[in-house]
């Protein structure tokens, strides 16, 4: 039989097709057997742990990749990895250490949190900012390489890092924020390319004992190293304002690198009393190269200072032959008043000066007064309560709620009860993909009532850090959007203009709010107790958050009300960011 031309040609056609499929690349998902890799992204460790080396061709290491991977006690990252994704290595509790190569530019959002036995990292030349709580919770950190390049070290990046005694921040570092929060710094050196040291930079370093602040630093902001109480301080003549910074301690050495008219010049203060720099501390001023003296000559007397803040005056202390002696804080000096003995003329109303009442079965509560001990009786209702409200935490005890399908509420001031009914039907199902189950019903339950909408392609972003601006359209949505009463300086997107235009018209924003800033426990803590009224509460016992705390209010009528409690140490972590799955759960347990 003749062979046609394409009978001729079909197997040379077969076989350079073949050859032409053996040269595309392979399928992009590869299984390489303990990870799991696609396009270059490592996805998943699922290996037995121990020291893991990850395979080359890797150029990112994906959000959550080894979370929680509590066997894995190293890793070796290979060259060609430019990112280390969000959560990445959280909670590799055994992990000591790990090796980051210089082509990583990019590390996410608590990569490397709570990982409790690391001991060692060297941050990459390639990175130019260490981002929130990277390490925080590294309580065996002892060592840290912080490459000159970075510009910006985040939130908590080294938080509760306990072990860490010391780090070297370079000179091209020019923003802190709340970095350091609960570190074991012994001593700091602060550069001058950070012109501002913020509030908390350093809060609850309480074995930092030396801190030198070099020139071009020029401003200290209250708190920034709030619960420290150093023994050698060491301030730059480029030191335009200091606000409180620490507690000043008489017998610590205080340096100033100007002459005695250039510190006149600095800002501590209107008034002695409500100034940072206590009179009474002395201050060393180099005058040319040699000479120092001190700022103060030591007064006899004490004529400027007050006895009636608790602040600068110790409590007074009674005695039986009716005097009070106030002895001062700054100065040790004491000062003593005749006290009323037969006829108290204190006020009853103010949970300062008075106890809170004794409530008794005959229908009266007994007030006792904390200046001489006197008391004063009122009666009570004994038949309906009329007068007392329930929905305060400090009138009225938190509800009980029962398996029956009531509430029960407890009046603190004369013990009636008032119960409510409360739904018994769950929450529907949430519709995102990406909530964890314990996180669900709080979810679920903002999903249904319209305050959350997510992403818009199926997720919420549950473990995402919440801004400013997401947690108020949260709020703004839950209180069915009202009209806002102003207009607001700022602008956003579109979905968020009007809750933030509602927050400045209710005051519950000024003009310092940045709508991008990622939201803090201690404001989200303001903003939700804002919207219900700003109720007071008793105070709360966490060790981070001072009485006089601009959000200390806010936290103890959350702690009250059960919206928040806090951590195992009795840590509040007021700078802590807050993801969205958390402020989910905030709202839910504020709004039932």
């Amino acid at each position: 039989m003749k062979k046609t031309m394409w009978g001729q040609r079909l197997p040379a056609l077969l076989l350079a097709l073949v050859l032409c499929l053996s040269l595309l690349p392979t399928a992009a998902l590869a299984d390489e057997g303990d990870f799991t890799i696609e396009n270059g992204v490592l996805i998943k460790y699922n290996g037995p742990g121990g020291a893991v080396v990850i395979p080359d061709g890797v150029t990112k290491i994906g959000e959550s990749a080894f979370l929680g991977c509590k066997d894995i006690t190293s890793v070796t990252i290979p060259d060609g990895v430019t990112e280390i994704g969000r959560s990445a290595f959280n909670y590799c509790p055994n992990m000591t250490n790990v090796t980051i190569p210089d082509s990583v530019t990019e590390i996410g959002w608590r990569a490397f949190y709570n990982c409790q036995n690391l001991v060692e990292v060297t941050i990459p030349r390639g990175v130019t900012r260490i981002g929130d709580e990277i390490f925080d919770s590294c309580t065996r950190l002892k060592s840290v390489t912080i490459p000159h390049g970075v510009t910006e070290i985040g939130s908590w990046a080294f938080g509760h890092t306990a072990s860490l005694t010391s780090v070297t921040i370079p000179d091209s570092v020019t923003k802190i924020k709340d970095s350091f929060w609960g570190s074991g710094l012994t001593e700091i050196t602060i550069p001058g390319s950070i012109r501002t040291i913020p509030s908390n930079a350093f809060n609850a370093c309480d074995k930092l004992t030396k801190i030198e602040i070099q020139e071009g630093v020029t401003t200290i902001e209250r708190d920034a190293f709030s619960m420290v109480k150093p023994t050698f301080v060491v301030f730059p003549a480029s030191l335009a304002s200091v606000n409180h910074p620490f507690d000043f301690r008489l017998d610590a050495s205080y340096f100033y690198m100007g002459t005695k008219a250039q510190w006149a010049q600095v800002n501590v203060g209107s008034t002695p009393n409500s100034g940072t720099v206590p009179a009474r501390v002395v201050i060393m001023c180099k005058d040319g190269e040699t000479k120092w003296y001190q700022r103060l000559a030591d007064d006899p007397v004490c004529t400027s200072h007050t006895y009636n803040s608790g602040v600068v005056t110790k409590e007074p202390t009674l005695t039986t032959t009716g005097t009070k002696t106030y002895t001062c804080t700054v100065c040790g000096q004491t000062k003593t008043e005749s006290i009323p003995r037969l006829t108290c003329t204190h006020s009853y109303d103010n949970g300062v000066v008075t106890k809170q009442p004794t409530a008794t079965a005959e229908g009266v509560k007994t007030f006792t007064c904390t200046s001489c001990g006197q008391t004063k009786t009122e009666s009570i209702p004994k038949l309906g309560c009329t007068n007392h409200t329930y929905n305060s935490g400090v009138v009225t005890k938190q509800p009980t709620v029962t398996a029956e399908g009531v509430k029960t509420f407890t009046c603190t001031n004369c013990g009636q009860t008032k119960t409510e009914s409360i739904p018994k039907l769950e929450a529907p199902k949430s519709n995102f993909t990406d909530v964890p189950r314990w996180f669900a019903a709080e979810v679920s339950w903002a999903e249904a009532n319209g305050i959350t909408e997510g992403y818009g392609n199926g997720k919420f972003g549950t473990n995402d850090p919440c801004t400013n601006a997401q947690i108020l359209t949260f709020l703004w949505r839950a209180a069915k959007k009202p009209e806002a009463k102003a207009k607001s300086p700022f602008t956003v997107q579109s979905y968020y203009q009007g809750a933030v235009d509602w927050a400045y018209g209710e005051g519950m924003i000024d003009g310092s709010f940045d709508p991008k800033d990622s939201c803090t426990r201690s404001s989200a803590m303001v903003y939700i107790w804002q919207a219900f009224g700003k109720q007071s509460a008793p105070a709360s016992s966490f060790v981070d958050v001072p009485a006089n705390a601009s959000y200390a209010a806010a936290v103890n009528w959350g702690v009250a009300n059960g919206v928040t409690e806090g951590f195992g140490n009795n840590d509040f972590q007021p700078g802590k960011v807050c993801s969205r799955g958390e402020i989910a759960a905030f709202l839910y347990r504020a709004y039932n």
